[in-house]
């Protein structure tokens, strides 16, 4: 006798038909039909009993596919169990073949039919056992880049002729019948598993036992994919869940983790791994080269004093004008690193390697939201790769999370800008933490004033949304806790970061216009200006050749500029012209200050990438000049990479590096003999307090550390283009 198990979930146009197709082609055998209902609303009951009084009914809560097989087979009377999917219709003679070839051979623990799609053509079905090397071969994106692989072609039975019987390691679980004492020896189904790869899980068991399973074509059912499935919207992680299950239960923790890691990759996942990976050792290898000047030793020592001490500041380092200070952020930040792994000067790298990890995967994000995915991928290589954006990250200082804030900032614009204004208070969030990084980004308050105007003018509703009380409550508490460390300095401090800032801003603006200024001062002059920022867009966009960058930077501005007009005549606030703002008015701000600062650059990076990375995608959709796009591509990334090979890891480059400033520091302890000594700086850079904060950093991680009053013992440091002088005296 076969017991027939059909479980049931919303589906009932299905299982009648399947029912019916079972009763019409009725076996010779006797058989049984048992409906295991997973059903939360059990509906198909009194229709069932009317229309199929023979059909044995059973109501289960919704425990899984498994679980509510074995259900059925408690109930069953058969010596062989028949497990039907209920989105099926058998063809005739099924059940008489697969028991036929049971019968015939005994060590044969499970036969499948062969399943048909709509079309009557037979689908890819059974399989080799389930290896992790195979999962991630053929259940991956690698199996869709390289489709003839051999692992894919063996495991998926390519080769299989399907008017022959194949011997398999894995049926279908639409479909399959197992000797009845088979079911019961091997524990039957693993309810662990809700759904999916249930299948594997219990052929692997069969065949431990030392049976064989195979697909036979003289028996034939027609299966319609996902009917059941199609019902939950939660069928991607229930899959994913069993999918580890069954690599953690036969192959261990490590292997599921591996195996559900690269299974989680898509093409997109792949690349941005890959680049993930290419940005972090072009920031972390040689690391002994890494950038460590007396400034950065001001935020190394008050991260320390932080942590060990609790001295939390409310401002960092003081920025050129001395009553004004950048924010304490990058402290922050760096304690953490600190506290994560250890003091080492080489753990602000990897603080600085995590943030730009993060700028990389969010820089697509944002490339994608606001122009595609061709102008991501483009784009996203450009940022991986540039020279300028890594050399802010080898040098891990207060400028290195600017680009990464910029990008979250531009994210929650353009949001805005497509209707939610919930984005808004976001906006000024990002505002204020940007203000804290650097002082310099201030500039992006102008632009969120254009584009709310320009939202007005144009008449979007997201513009006028923001007015709404309980937006501008929540702003303005955004506003609050960005800049909460600021302001409570201000409060003692006679508000220099706030107040007295914005009214510097305007005196600037009025000294812009013609307003005699109160000091004399000489200006940068306007061919100091447009050498640096000449060197600067070379080292961004193009190492190799600055008038290939500059060509390269004039013809994507005046592309975009294009588009910008053109999308502001026809008064729509599109990407094109939030890119327009976004970079325009950072860039010139840079000018008008006329001050030739590193500082400046890293607002600038997203901007100007993105907009070459749409630039030069434009050259992609043309046909006769698409070898030209990707030529441009493939010379920009390579020109930058050679530069990193050349100058940037050649340690001969550099007359100062972090290795040989360790070197120097190890001299001054071994001198000082422990004794007590202070550190004094000569020469260029000397005049500055921050000159020696480095070093001061170094010999204290290093075990003895300078002594905070003017000792007899004394070293002077002096850094120049010959390298690092240390000259011990005594007072």
């Amino acid at each position: 006798m076969v017991s027939i198990v059909i479980v049931n979930y919303q589906v009932k146009k299905e299982l009648f038909a399947c029912i019916t197709s079972l009763i019409k082609n009725k076996p010779k055998m006797a058989y049984e039909i048992i409906v295991v209902d997973n059903d939360e609303k059990k509906k198909i009951f009194p229709k069932l009993h009317k229309k199929y009084p023979e059909v044995r009914y059973i109501p289960n809560p919704n425990n899984g596919f498994g679980q509510a097989n074995n259900v059925g087979a408690r109930y069953a009377k058969g010596e062989y169990l028949f497990f039907l999917n209920p989105d099926t219709k058998v063809f005739p003679q099924v059940l008489d073949t697969l028991v036929s070839f049971l019968q015939k051979h005994k060590k044969v623990g499970i036969v499948a039919p062969l399943l048909l799609g709509k079309d009557g053509k037979p689908y890819q079905q059974g399989s080799l056992e389930l290896t992790p090397v195979r999962g991630i071969i053929a259940l991956s994106f690698l199996n869709k880049l390289f489709p003839n692989n051999s692992i894919s072609r063996n495991y998926f039975l390519s080769d299989w002729d399907r008017k022959k019987n194949q011997k398999v390691d894995v049926v279908p679980g639409t479909a399959f019948m197992i000797r009845r004492e088979i079911f019961e020896k091997i524990g039957r189904f693993d309810e662990k598993f809700f759904l999916y790869f249930e299948e594997f899980d219990l052929c692997r068991r069969v065949r431990k036992f030392g049976w064989k399973l195979f697909i036979i074509p003289d028996s034939k059912v027609s299966h319609i994919w996902g009917a059941s499935t199609k019902q939950r919207s939660d069928i991607s992680t229930i899959f994913a869940q069993s999918r580890f299950l069954y690599f953690k239960k036969h192959f261990g923790w490590a292997a599921a983790a591996v195996v559900t890691f690269f299974l989680s990759l898509n093409k997109t996942a792949f690349f941005l791994t890959f680049l993930l990976a290419l940005t972090s050792f072009l920031t972390l290898y040689r690391s002994d080269l890494m950038t460590f000047i007396g400034d950065q030793g001001w935020y190394y020592l008050s991260a320390r004093d932080m942590l060990l001490y609790g001295d939390i500041p409310l401002v960092g380092i003081a920025s050129s004008h001395p009553w004004l200070h950048q924010g304490a952020y990058w402290t922050y930040l760096l304690a953490s690193g600190f506290a994560l792994f250890g003091y080492a000067p080489t753990t602000g790298l990897i603080i600085a390697t995590i943030v730009q990890s993060l700028a990389v995967i969010l820089f697509y994000k944002l490339a994608n939201n606001m122009f595609g995915k061709s102008v991501a991928v483009i784009g996203t290589l450009l940022y991986a790769t540039s020279p300028l954006v890594l050399s802010f990250i080898r040098m891990p200082y207060h400028t290195s999370p600017i680009s990464l804030f910029v990008i979250l900032f531009l994210l929650a614009l353009f949001a805005w800008t497509k209707g939610k204004v919930a984005a808004f208070p976001w906006i000024i969030f990002l505002l204020a933490v940007l203000y804290n990084f650097e002082i310099a980004t201030f500039p992006f308050v102008v632009v969120v004033g254009l584009v709310l105007v320009s939202g007005l003018f144009f008449h979007y509703s997201w513009a006028t949304g923001i007015f709404q009380r309980k937006i501008l409550f929540h702003a303005f508490g955004a506003f609050i806790f960005g800049m909460l460390p600021m302001l409570i300095y201000d409060i003692f401090h006679g508000f220099p970061q706030t107040l007295l800032f914005l009214a510097w801003i305007g005196y600037k603006i009025l000294v812009l216009f013609g307003y005699p200024p109160l000091t004399e001062t000489t200006p940068t002059s306007w061919s100091q200006m447009a050498s640096f920022a000449f060197i600067s867009q070379q080292k961004l966009l193009f190492a190799l050749q600055g008038w290939v960058a500059l060509i390269i930077f004039c013809y994507s501005l005046f592309f975009v500029l294009v588009q910008a007009i053109t999308a502001y005549r026809k008064k729509t606030l599109n990407a094109f012209l939030l890119l327009c703002y976004s970079l325009l008015i950072p860039l010139c701000s840079f000018f008008v200050v006329r001050t030739p600062s590193d500082a400046y650059l890293p607002m600038l990076f997203p901007g100007i990438l993105l907009m070459v990375a749409v630039s030069i995608s434009r050259l992609l959709l043309y046909r006769r000049i698409r070898f030209a796009g990707y030529a441009l591509i493939l010379l920009i990334i390579g020109s930058n990479l050679f530069h990193f090979f050349t100058q940037v890891f050649v340690p001969d480059k550099y007359p100062i590096t972090l290795e040989k400033q360790i070197v120097a520091a190890r001299y001054i302890i071994r001198e000082s003999d422990s004794k007590a000594y202070s550190l004094q700086g000569r020469g260029p850079g000397s005049q500055f307090e921050s000159f020696t904060m480095n070093y001061e950093y170094l010999v204290w991680w290093l075990g003895h550390g300078p002594s905070s009053k003017k000792e007899k013992l004394q070293f002077f440091i002096e850094e120049n283009d010959k390298g690092i002088s240390v000259v011990k005296k005594y007072d």
